[in-house]
C-alpha cells in the first residue's frame, strides 16, 4: 500500500495578513514564524487563520495528515 502525498502548503497575502492553504483534503499545516537569522525550533503552531508577519520575519509551513 502507498503512503498517501500531503501537498505542501501555499501562502498567500490577504490584507497585510499571510493565508496558509494546502490542497490534500484533511491536511493539517504547522508552521514557525521566525526572524531572519533564527534557527527552526521544535515547537510549531497549528495554522487556523491568517497570520501576521512582520518585515524582518519569516514563515516556515509544512502541511501533514
Amino acid at each position: 500500500m502507498e503512503q498517501p502525498i500531503t501537498s505542501s502548503p501555499t501562502a498567500t497575502r490577504q490584507y497585510g495578513r499571510v493565508v496558509l492553504a494546502s490542497t490534500t483534503e484533511g491536511a493539517n499545516i504547522g508552521y514557525q514564524i521566525l526572524s531572519a537569522d533564527a534557527e527552526l525550533s521544535g515547537t510549531w503552531s497549528v495554522y487556523t487563520g491568517p497570520v501576521t508577519l512582520a518585515e524582518d520575519q519569516r514563515l516556515i509551513a509544512i502541511a501533514h495528515r
